[in-house]
């Protein structure tokens, strides 16, 4: 469940963020952090860009950084990227 954990806390925040609940960023932020912190990539990328999808529906800004690996997660968050830039 370890491994997962990043997943619950970043499904959790999009459920916050449906409902307008101003948790969601504090959820993302976890999910993010703990994800670093078992050095799970893909995890941590997932939470980031839909921590910036949150911040682009709200209006607000955020900075998603690009580590060098060529996934789909990391091609999802470009594309994201070059929408919010």
């Amino acid at each position: 469940m370890v491994h997962y954990e990043a997943k619950v806390h970043r499904l959790e925040s999009e459920l916050f963020l449906g409902r307008g609940d101003e948790r969601s960023e504090a959820c993302f932020r976890r999910a993010i952090a703990i994800a670093r912190a078992l050095q799970a990539k893909s995890f941590e990328l997932r939470a980031a860009t839909s921590l910036a999808r949150g911040a682009r529906a709200a209006g607000t800004g955020v900075r998603l950084v690009h580590r060098g690996f060529d996934t789909a997660d990391l091609k999802d968050a470009k594309a994201l990227l070059d929408e919010l830039t």
